[in-house]
């Protein structure tokens, strides 16, 4: 048999309010405890010191790795370089009869050594943030009449300030630059950023060799082929003088 349990007004409604959950508050344990201002100050300190050691690690992790990828650019368009050279007499262009029309990059695509996917990536050094000038924006490389009278490679000169070279005739070929970083003084949409020639103008007011990577040198393809990062006395031992730092300035080698 039930039982009825009569409860007047005033009791029915303060157990209806604590059975509404809208009522209910939340417990918290005498134990529990709160972080002070003082405690929060020093976790915000500790994680930006903690930054602060690591973004450099991290930036120079990442140069080294544009480093490599020049370095396997460069490589990779010696490959292309000596495919054309074996199939003309070992000949290699350095520009062409027309002066400041195509460089090396596009002479190697317009003679169908390279596609149009190696010609858009392997020629440029991607630690170099360069403006969209002109349509240079590759490796430089040496194209100027003042190296026929101070070097001991051969040459076929063909007009302004184009030569090919005969790649089995040139003495010391692990010794000589082909291409590599390069940079012009001059921002205009007749001289672009990156490529210039990286020979060896005296006075190197408008262009040259850019020393861009770590340790401020430049990186370059050989005429034998491999690819490196040129010391100072290397490149001093064939002829160049001066450089512009990674920030423009042009300085003496």
């Amino acid at each position: 048999m039930r039982q009825v349990i009569k409860i007047d007004d005033a009791r029915a409604s303060l157990l209806l309010k604590k059975l509404n959950p809208r009522n209910r508050s939340i417990h918290v344990s005498k134990n529990a405890r709160t972080f002070t201002l003082v405690e929060l100050l020093i976790v915000i300190s500790i994680i930006a010191l903690l930054a602060a050691l690591l973004l450099p690690v991290l930036k120079t992790a990442k140069d080294k790795g544009k480093e490599i990828l020049c370095l396997n650019n460069l490589r990779q368009s010696g490959m292309f370089v000596t495919q054309y050279a074996g199939d003309y007499q070992e000949f290699v262009f350095v520009y062409t009869s027309v002066p400041f029309e195509y460089g090396w990059l596009d002479n190697l695509y317009r003679t169908g050594y390279l596609n149009l996917k190696n010609r858009n990536t392997i020629g440029y050094c991607p630690t170099y943030s360069f403006i969209d000038y002109g349509r240079f924006w590759m490796y430089g490389f040496y194209s100027d009449d003042e190296w026929e009278a101070n070097n001991p490679c051969p040459f076929i000169r063909v007009s302004g300030y184009g030569f090919f070279r005969k790649l089995n005739r040139i003495a010391s070929p692990s010794k000589y630059m082909f291409v590599g970083d390069s940079c012009v003084g001059i921002l205009s949409a007749q001289f672009p950023t990156q490529y210039w020639w990286i020979g060896r103008n005296p006075a190197g007011n408008q262009g040259g060799i850019h020393l861009r990577h770590s340790g401020g040198l430049p990186q370059g393809l050989m005429y034998d082929g491999h690819a490196a990062k040129l010391p100072k006395d290397a490149l001093k031992s064939t002829g160049f003088q001066k450089g512009f730092s990674a920030d423009g300035t042009l300085k003496n080698l």
